[in-house]
């Protein structure tokens, strides 16, 4: 640490070939943007990249700096890994919550935007494709650690299952692989980061002019469409009834909104039929990576302070003279809560001291109950362990009157198509 070492340190550093070494992530970056912009002009299409020797191509930090970067360009990653791991953060945006479901359910009340349909964080699109006497198949292994497979044959029972929007029944602990023809993908999920007993939903697509299947995989996101269409010896009546009643075919892509989600998977390529032992072991290694024990105390310079989010999801329910408040939490933790409520905007003469995510009250205070008809307004904060506080969430308002849940609406169509088949069975 001489000053003749830091001098024959820094000459180095200052040659030409050093400084373009350090900048050149920045200039391709930016040479790319300037020439997806003369493209965006030219009306062309996504700007296509392929970088060989790609490495953790950190590069792409600085070509992709909003959402929208990523519908302008297609990158090609080349490199002699074995793997590739994927780690993201995403932050879904909160959008108006104007609908209440179950109200009269305590322990499921929730509001909620029933316009998210799908969610796809990091969707992959299987490059090769499957055949009618070849389907793709899917492995998986459950929570035994019993390895299995099914095929996507589905429409060998009707000819309305060549497209499959949203195929979800490959509970597994650790990966699911998909195989079409002589080439593999495996994805595997870190299950210290985020973890799911059926994380990669599914989307096969049917091509009649090659007559070839294709496949999409859906980490740790929600795909909804058309369900399957069973085998039957019936008129389908009780099928279509079903879908327009059964609460269990509705889309999951409303518990996404607002959240923040941490990920983590391993991409596995293969070319062969069934998976390599040594591949699957792999993937299970990274999925349930290893604990460290330490009999060293751990301590930290300081403890970093970050702001207490309120909760969201903040809903209220009245039923029978009762109010039911309801809201989000991401962990049950220590944490406990206050709500505010009060029959004037901004003005609250009533406090209700909470832990968990819910909380029943039958009395607006201790003199006075709920009134039916008039309208209240509330809002709630957290409280950590430790004593600090975040803000108030936004004020709700709710009217002491029963909600009344939406009756699904049957079709006349179908109604004359039950009424028919009953008079003549």
């Amino acid at each position: 640490n001489t000053i003749f070492g830091r001098v024959m340190h820094k000459h180095p550093l200052e040659h030409p070939a050093a400084q373009a070494v350090r900048t050149r992530r920045k200039l391709i970056a930016q040479s790319f943007q300037e020439i997806e912009k003369t493209l965006h002009k030219e009306k062309q299409k996504k700007l296509s990249i392929l970088s060989v020797a790609c490495g953790p191509a950190y590069e792409l930090n600085d070509i992709l700096t909003h959402i929208k970067d990523i519908s302008k360009y297609h990158f090609t990653l080349l490199d002699d890994l074995p793997y590739l791991i994927v780690k993201g953060t995403i932050q879904y945006p909160l959008t108006t919550e104007n609908e209440i479901f179950k109200a009269g359910i305590p322990g499921l009340i929730r509001r909620m935007d029933s316009n998210w349909q799908e969610v796809a964080p990091l969707e992959i699109h299987l490059a090769s494709t499957g055949l009618k006497e070849n389907p793709i198949r899917i492995l998986k292994q459950n929570y035994l650690g019993i390895p299995s497979e099914y095929a996507l044959d589905y429409f060998r029972h009707s000819n309305k299952n060549f497209n499959l929007d949203n195929v979800n029944n490959h509970i597994t602990q650790s990966y699911v692989g998909m195989v079409a023809g002589n080439s593999g993908l495996a994805i595997a999920m870190d299950t210290s980061v985020q973890s799911n007993f059926a994380f990669a939903p599914l989307k096969m697509k049917y091509n009649p002019q090659n007559m070839a299947f294709s496949l999409r995989a859906n980490p740790f996101g929600t795909y909804h469409g058309r369900q399957y269409t069973p085998s039957t010896w019936g008129n389908e009546n009780g099928f279509d009834a079903t879908l327009l009643v059964g609460e269990q075919f509705a889309s999951a892509g409303p518990t996404y909104n607002g959240i923040k989600k941490h990920f983590s998977v391993m991409l596995a390529f293969f070319n062969d039929q069934e998976m390599p032992e040594k591949i699957r072991k792999n993937l299970m290694a990274y999925s349930h990576s290893p604990m460290v024990f330490s009999l060293k105390k751990y301590s930290k310079s300081g403890p970093l302070k970050q702001l207490l989010p309120p909760p969201q999801g903040f809903v209220a329910a009245y039923q029978s003279g009762t109010v039911r408040f309801s809201w989000n939490i991401d962990t049950f933790d220590k944490d406990h809560y206050r709500i505010y409520c009060g029959s004037k905007p901004g003005q609250y003469q009533a406090v209700y001291p909470a832990v968990g995510n819910r909380i029943q009250v039958s009395r607006f205070t201790d003199d006075h109950p709920f009134i039916e008809g008039r309208r209240y307004y509330a809002t709630i904060k957290r409280i950590s362990a430790n004593g600090q506080s975040s803000q108030r969430s936004p004020e709700i308002q709710f009217t002491a009157a029963p909600y009344k849940e939406k009756i699904p609406h049957i079709p006349i169509k179908l109604e004359a198509r039950i009424l028919w088949a009953n008079l003549f069975s």
